[in-house]
């Protein structure tokens, strides 16, 4: 148990640790920029590097800025190694001027010490959507044509999409400020995204709501509504809502259809998609997704996909993750991060908010995907990891689910290794579950349940391995709750390696917390009222003196027994909130009580 604490505790650090400023260093030094090099005018830039302060201004050509943020994360350059030496990387972020002209510019970061290196930013000429008719009477040969012959209505969002398509990346996209709170009716899905490079800006309210709406519920010929066949593509800004039966919103990679229903893939590798600040919402029907990442042909590779800071509700389901499919082999998705979204009101059986999956196909992988920083309420389930179909030989690996808030879901999260009866021999491997809040109020009046990890559902010779359960929180607060209401594990043998330490299971305690935990070694440090599993392992049974239930603070007060009672080994440097723990920690998602001090600003891949 201690050497799988602390082998996973460096792991765990080297995604969660961060979000802490790094120290001081005498003079900024920049590594890269994110989303890339290029962006339209008013575009938000994300600068990667080290010895950011708060008081750093930011160099544009010859303009001096204001940055609008600041964070930082610690990578551990080997995480095995206790004695590794840590590397401080930060995030600075920016607005580029509105009222910047096309061309380059030399970007800096300066303090009072001195100036950094500088990173060239091309500016790019935007082309303007300038109405909300679903029309092409332009010419679309390229940005500069229909710019120069526009239709008699002006520019629509169709032939924008066409006319970036011609040429080579970059381009840019953006909205008149006229079309702010308007609705674009399609009349189809919108054209494929077949060149890299292009980013799509809407227009967003006063409060940061994305706010032009994109309405595909009289388009014809399912499918995505936006297909994303091309890497370096950025999408902020709209509202995509009434999304109708067998549509999905937006599909990064695998196959789709062009306009005339002829068929359009994607590259073998697409790499480097953001989906930030968007509204998805009303799927009408089953098999609504809002974002599908489909590795669907064989050898594929989807790469650092970022979908951040969007709001899904009322949806069939919100992200779906969908490796293999069809005869796909050797497929690969990694790198993908889900952060800061809501999650709300998904309710159709056998449905989650989130789907990190394989069907069908063979030695198909997903690996290392991040789901941090989320809100998931009124869901059937919140996240779930499941591979089904025919599928065989395929895994879902290095998978963090950490500083989330799950409140009136079914079911949490789940871990389905063997779904249907042609299910073999696959492998879900290296969860980490780390602080995170789950309120179990109940369902449609309905009992909950954390999380169900099984390993043959219908399958035969999957596997479930290395699942760490570490700093959460765990309120149960319904009276009809399951026995397992914590961690229920079903197994024919292949469930291995799940450990929990420094957690909390509270509240109602008819049922036990616990179902199919076969160790008493497999908690420790643990707030829990169970036969067999308090008062052994530096376990407690013991009310944890949350501030208060009813209004949902489960921060501790002050006189709790889980402040300090946890230990530091396998544990997390910070809290749900961003905090840092104590040492040794406390017990639980929050290691006291403080303001949430989590930056707004994704991780980069």
């Amino acid at each position: 148990m201690r050497r799988i604490q602390t082998l996973l505790s460096f792991a765990i650090s080297l995604l969660l640790c961060g979000w802490e400023l790094s120290p001081a260093v005498a003079t900024p030094v920049l590594f890269s920029m994110s989303p890339r090099s290029a962006a339209a005018a008013g575009a938000t830039i994300t600068f990667i590097g080290r010895g950011f302060l708060s008081d750093n201004t930011v160099r544009f050509g010859n303009t001096t800025l204001q940055h609008i943020g600041v964070s930082g994360r610690v990578t551990v350059a080997c995480a095995t190694d206790p004695q590794c030496v840590r590397n401080t990387t930060q995030m600075l972020t920016f607005l580029v001027p509105a009222n910047a002209s096309p061309g380059d510019y030399a970007v800096s970061v300066q303090n009072s010490d001195g100036t950094s290196n500088a990173i060239t930013l091309t500016v790019i000429p935007p082309l303007t959507v300038s109405n909300t008719n679903d029309l092409v009477n332009g010419c679309t040969s390229s940005p500069t044509c229909l710019i120069k012959h526009p239709g008699p209505d002006g520019i629509s969002l169709r032939e924008a999409i066409m006319a970036v398509n011609n040429v080579p990346g970059p381009n840019a996209i953006t909205f008149a400020a006229a079309l702010a709170g308007k609705t674009i009716k399609l009349s189809s899905r919108l054209p494929p995204i077949t060149r890299g490079k292009i980013t799509l800006t809407g227009l967003t309210t006063s409060t940061g709501q994305p706010n032009v709406t994109i309405d595909a519920s009289q388009a014809s010929n399912p499918g995505p509504v936006l297909f994303i066949a091309a890497s370096h593509f950025t999408v902020s800004g709209l509202n995509f809502s009434s999304i109708p039966m067998n549509f999905n919103g937006i599909q990064i990679g695998g196959s789709g259809f062009g306009l005339m229903g002829h068929s359009v893939s994607s590259p073998a590798q697409v790499c480097c998609v953001q989906i930030i600040g968007n509204a998805f919402s009303n799927g009408t029907g089953d098999n609504t997704f809002a974002i599908f990442v489909a590795a669907d042909i064989s050898k594929e590779s989807i790469s650092d996909v970022t979908i951040a800071n969007n709001s899904f509700s009322q949806l069939f389901e919100a992200i779906n993750l969908q490796g293999g499919g069809g005869d796909a082999k050797n497929s690969v998705i990694e790198n993908i991060i889900i952060f800061g979204n809501s999650f709300s009101q998904m309710t159709s059986n056998g449905t989650s908010a989130v789907e990190v999956g394989t069907t069908n196909g063979k030695n198909n992988v997903i690996t290392s995907v991040q789901i941090v920083q989320n809100e998931f309420s009124g869901n059937l389930q919140g996240t779930v990891l499941d591979i089904n179909g025919s599928t065989s030989g395929s895994s879902i690996k290095n998978t963090v689910i950490a500083r989330n808030v799950f409140v009136g879901n079914l079911q949490a999260m789940g871990l389905e290794a063997g779904v249907n009866t042609g299910t073999t021999n696959n492998v879900i491997d290296n969860t980490q579950i780390v602080d995170n809040l789950v309120n179990l109020t109940g369902y449609k009046g309905k009992g909950a349940v954390t999380i169900q990890i099984n390993d043959n559902q219908s399958g035969t010779n999957n596997k479930v391995t290395g699942v760490s359960f570490v700093n959460n929180t765990i309120y149960n607060g319904t009276s009809s709750a399951p026995p397992g209401w914590g961690v229920w594990v079903t197994s024919d043998g292949g469930v291995t390696g799940v450990s929990i330490w420094n957690s909390i299971f509270w509240g109602n305690e008819s049922t036990p917390a616990l179902n199919g935990i076969t160790s008493s070694g497999q908690v420790s440090y643990t707030i829990i009222d169970q036969s067999g599993f308090s008062g052994v392992n530096g376990n407690i049974n013991a009310d944890p003196l949350f501030v208060n239930t009813s209004s949902g603070d489960f921060q501790l007060q002050s006189g709790s027994p889980a402040i300090n009672a946890g230990t530091s080994v396998g544990a997390p440097s910070t809290d749900l909130d961003c905090q840092p723990f104590g040492k040794p920690p406390s017990i639980g998602a929050y290691e006291l009580q403080g303001p949430n001090i989590c930056s707004s600003t994704p991780p980069p891949p």
